[in-house]
């Protein structure tokens, strides 16, 4: 074999070995390539996994949370209305004992009676009126009527200007408008507090 055909050979062979280099590194960065490629998309899946079961972690502890000061909050309010009735058991108790002394006492609790039945026919505000009674209390009552009558004449005569009618058997109120008016507007304006 002669030189120039060795060297043409050698050329041939470099030629050879240069194209199958730059194929293997182009091989070789196709790989790299698609292996960069898979890693960020298990990165990026794994990532994104994480990343739900984080939400769902905290969306589960949120929710008990949640739950709990709930629980909380109402177990709270409940030992508050607790609290309160019993407050308000002992106070009625109380009063009631305090109310049962005071109306042993004739002078208060003929005037707590007149104050009542006043309440009584202000809230009806009618011509007659049927007052009923326990039998024990018949006596202590009848007494109270007539102070009660005159104060509802009175401050009916004083709110609408209505006056009782004079003639016997009528029954009735002469300004009867305002009379009925009162049913209206009393309430709302003109509210009475009753002392005992």
């Amino acid at each position: 074999m002669s030189l120039e055909a060795q060297k043409q050979i050698e050329q041939m062979k470099d030629f050879i070995l240069a194209e199958a280099k730059d194929k293997a590194n182009d091989i070789q960065k196709k790989g790299e390539e698609e292996f960069s490629i898979e890693v960020y998309r298990l990165i990026t899946e794994q990532k994104e996994k994480v990343r739900q079961t984080y939400e769902k972690k905290t969306k589960q502890i949120e929710t008990q949370y949640a739950i709990a000061r709930s629980m909380a909050i109402n177990k709270q309010r409940l030992e508050k209305i607790k609290a309160r009735q019993e407050v308000m058991h002992k106070v009625s108790n109380d009063a009631q004992v305090d109310i049962v002394k005071e109306l042993a006492k004739s002078d208060t609790s003929k005037k707590f009676i007149t104050q009542l039945l006043l309440q009584g026919m202000l809230m009806l505000l009618e011509n007659e009126v049927v007052v009923r009674c326990r039998q024990s209390d018949k006596g202590l009552v009848e007494g109270c009527l007539k102070d009660a009558s005159d104060q509802y004449a009175a401050l009916i005569k004083k709110e609408t200007g209505a006056t009782k009618a004079s003639a016997p058997g009528t029954g009735g109120w002469q300004g009867q408008l305002q009379l009925r008016m009162l049913v209206i507007i009393f309430p709302k304006t003109a509210p009475l507090a009753w002392a005992v």
